[in-house]
């Protein structure tokens, strides 16, 4: 969801970990509105103001009118085919802004991702949900990238093993070749591009099950 210049921006998506979300009383340029996220259709219904002109995630723009709702479908990216074990699992992070929830680095958009609240030591973890020989971890940053950081995974999401290191991180794309197993991974950043923070856009993890 973005509050566009010209349209309000929409590219709907529910991770399974949340049934719905409703939003009510939304103000955007003189309108009100409300956004219902369901698990298969998702909402616009325009209260007050303007007709309201909705981008969504084609790109085409679609208008609603005072009293009229517009119905747009959810994507739901667990039920997309995928490789990346850690899409939509369960994730916590040790720090969080609440506008870029941890579960924003997984939920297979990368629109809007993780962000820590303060800098210095950070992580962010992904329960896999069974052990995992993990092969490949793929970084997308934001502009608070970290520059030194590990990744580390864990049998028991207590104990950490760092399976690779980076002492001196550009942002960008981080695709990295790891050689690791466990059923926890995380990112333990140290150091950031900026005192404030870090902001991780995709979080993606490729491997092979070993056990439950």
């Amino acid at each position: 969801m973005r509050w566009g210049t010209n349209a309000f921006e929409i590219d709907p998506s529910l991770p399974p970990q949340l049934p719905g979300v409703d939003l009510t009383g939304l103000k955007w340029q003189g309108r009100t509105f409300d956004l219902d996220v369901g698990p298969d259709t998702t909402e616009v219904h325009l209260r007050s103001g303007a007709a309201l002109p909705v981008t969504v995630a084609c790109g085409s723009v679609q208008t609603v009118k005072p009293g009229s709702t517009l119905r747009i479908p959810t994507r739901q990216p667990a039920k997309t085919p995928t490789t990346d074990i850690a899409r939509c699992k369960t994730v916590t992070a040790s720090t969080t802004d609440p506008s870029y929830p941890a579960v924003g680095a997984v939920d297979g958009n990368g629109s809007v991702g993780w962000s820590s609240k303060t800098g210095g030591a950070q992580w962010i973890a992904v329960d896999l949900g069974k052990s995992y020989t993990i092969n490949h971890v793929t970084l997308d940053w934001k502009a608070a990238y970290a520059k030194a950081y590990r990744i580390q995974t864990s049998t028991n999401g207590s104990t950490w093993k760092t399976i690779h290191s980076i002492s001196a991180g550009t942002g960008g794309t981080d695709d990295l070749t790891v050689s690791g197993k466990g059923r926890y991974i995380r990112m333990y950043a140290t150091t950031g591009a900026t005192s404030s923070g870090y902001a991780l856009s995709r979080f993606e993890v490729h491997g092979t099950a070993t056990g439950r």
